[in-house]
């Protein structure tokens, strides 16, 4: 089987006089020649072709943009993140209700005119004119400003409930991403492997020196980490693509960060519940209701009215006068209004002392599960990983010396695969602990 490549070789320089005499023939040069005995195409040939069929010129490489460390992640973030864009707006759009809130306490006048005419005695045409000028005089001026202000408030504090949100996603991706790269780079290294141990065991075939067995079990080792590595590359470019969504820009590499996120802190990570975001938007919106509710019930004061009348009597004489006009808060006070504005602070408060309580809950649980984590991780690291690799090292040197098979090594090895594997399936559930931790207090812990 060796002699077979030093024939072909023969052959080949053999048939190296005739190709340069056709060439000679046919006006072509040597290298075109030898293309088109080849089974290649001839510059000549390629030039006749269509201009559609012709080879496109390279194009040029795509400009590649690194995502940036966690720390600036989370700044971008909190000022571009689309949810926190749509949050500011509510802020302005809230900060109109400030306009009709600061208007003076006089209202809009309105002009009555009424005419007359007596059927008996005098048939003159009497005509009177009436303004009237709404003047606020029990404060709703004031009350309808603090209800705009604790508007306002409520929607600036949503608005931080919503940027710790959008950092926590953010937060997630970037660990997925971090984690889906190692993983890329730990399957390319186990494809690499299972190459070259395919390639080897397809030459001890040929030999006769190894079974077809042994061949297509390193092939099935050779698809099933291509099928891994694709997986892990398209978990990348989804959290790439929500790094770059939670930022305002976009992105084509992964950072040079490892996958493991950010070591805990020793303090607790909920120290005061009531200024926690998700708390203190709750208190704003129980505010805000306070305010609507005083609002309500200070605006069944209708505003007194000045009334100015002009107007002409039976003999054509002028009449000028004046007087008051209020309506007297007995039978409506605006009931229901102020009955729904203090329900609805009743449900704010609520939400406020429910989250705050099970904050603190919530936050102590998540920091011990993370615990747990990372001694899973720390024993995987430090013990099994090791012996894994171990245990691959001599399924190889048994396999090499002849005392052991194929099925060996790619046991042990398929063992280290998963536990490398598992080990970043914990890193990322780490990492989204962490988000959990941002989303409730709304900074890393």
């Amino acid at each position: 089987m060796r002699k077979l490549p030093v024939i072909a070789g023969a052959l080949f320089c053999a048939s190296l006089p005739h190709v340069a005499l056709a060439a000679a023939a046919g006006g072509r040069s040597p290298d075109a020649a030898l293309a088109a005995a080849a089974g290649g195409r001839s510059p000549d040939a390629a030039s006749a072709e269509s201009p559609g069929e012709q080879a496109l010129p390279d194009e040029e490489p795509a400009t590649t943009k690194t995502v940036p460390s966690l720390a600036k992640v989370i700044e971008l973030t909190r000022d571009r993140a689309p949810a926190v864009a749509v949050a500011r707006a509510n802020v302005e759009v809230s900060r109109s209700a400030l306009v009709n809130a600061r208007l003076g306490p006089l209202a809009n006048p309105y002009v009555e005119v009424l005419a007359d005419r007596g059927s008996q005695g005098t048939r003159d045409i009497t005509v009177q004119g009436s303004v009237w000028l709404p003047l606020e005089i029990s404060g709703q001026r004031d009350k309808r400003q603090a209800e705009a202000e604790a508007l306002v408030s409520w929607q600036q504090a949503e608005t931080k409930a919503t940027r710790a949100v959008s950092v926590a996603d953010a937060v997630r991706a970037y660990g997925q991403l971090v984690v889906a790269d190692a993983r890329i780079k730990a399957l390319g290294e186990l494809l690499d492997v299972a190459r070259t141990e395919a390639a080897y065991y397809d030459g001890r075939v040929r030999e006769g020196d190894a079974t077809e067995l042994d061949a297509k079990l390193a092939e099935v080792e050779v698809a099933r980490h291509t099928v891994a590595l694709a997986e892990g590359r398209a978990d990348r470019t989804r959290a790439l693509t929500a790094v770059g969504v939670a930022t305002g820009d976009s992105y084509t590499d992964a950072p040079a960060d490892g996958p493991a996120p950010p070591a805990p802190k020793k303090t607790a990570a909920v120290k005061d519940p009531a200024t926690l975001p998700h708390v203190e938007a709750s208190a704003a919106q129980a505010t805000f209701h306070a305010r609507e509710k005083d609002r309500a019930g200070i605006e069944a004061h209708t505003p007194l009215n000045l009334v100015l009348t002009v107007g002409r009597g039976d003999l054509g004489e002028l009449r000028v006068g004046g007087g008051l006009s209020w309506s007297l808060p007995v039978l409506r006070t605006n009931q229901g209004e102020q009955a729904r504005a203090e329900a609805s602070r009743n449900k704010a408060s609520l939400e406020r002392d429910l989250k705050a309580r099970t904050a603190v809950v919530t936050a102590e649980g998540l920091a011990k599960e993370r615990a747990d984590i990372r001694a899973a991780i720390d024993t995987i690291t430090k013990l099994a990983e090791p012996a894994a690799k171990a245990a691959v090292d001599a399924a190889v040197a048994m396999e090499q010396a002849g005392k052991g098979d194929l099925l060996r090594v790619l046991t042990a090895r398929r063992d280290l695969a998963l536990l490398q594997a598992r080990r970043l399936d914990l890193l990322q559930r780490e990492w989204n602990l962490v988000g959990d931790l941002v989303a409730l207090t709304g900074d890393l812990p």
